[in-house]
């Protein structure tokens, strides 16, 4: 892992027939061990697996189907217009907003980033 990823991992993301998945993961735990994508629920029971549908025929694809996770990620679309280091408050040309409930796409829109989080709306939120 390279001391510039603040996460302290590193993750790739797919969206397939409405569902989120983890396609890949990977980072160092505080022991030096690879943690990989099975490290994630090493001590997950079974039948918490079997449970949460992970297994399942519709929930089988790119890679393991993130029923953990409920909210909204932001994906930048077109060209970047202003570049901030560090954080994640660069902007572009538009947003893809996807909200997810359980892993599963219950909505998304396109936002103008132009407009939508200038430091002016920024400041009148604090």
């Amino acid at each position: 892992m390279h001391t510039g990823c603040r996460r302290g991992y590193r993750a790739t993301w797919e969206v397939e027939r409405g569902r989120l998945f983890l396609g890949s993961f990977s980072a160092r735990l505080a022991n030096g061990r690879f943690a990989g994508p099975t490290t994630l629920f090493e001590s997950c029971s079974d039948q918490y697996l079997a449970d949460s549908g992970v297994e399942g025929p519709s929930n089988r694809g790119l890679g393991c189907f993130a029923f953990w996770f409920s909210g909204t990620l932001r994906c930048p679309l077109g060209p970047l217009l202003h570049y901030r280091h560090m954080g994640y408050s660069s902007q572009y040309a538009a947003w893809l907003e996807l909200v997810f409930e359980g892993g599963l796409l219950t909505g998304q829109r396109v936002i103008d980033g132009r407009t939508a989080f200038d430091e002016s709306s920024e400041a009148d939120e604090s």
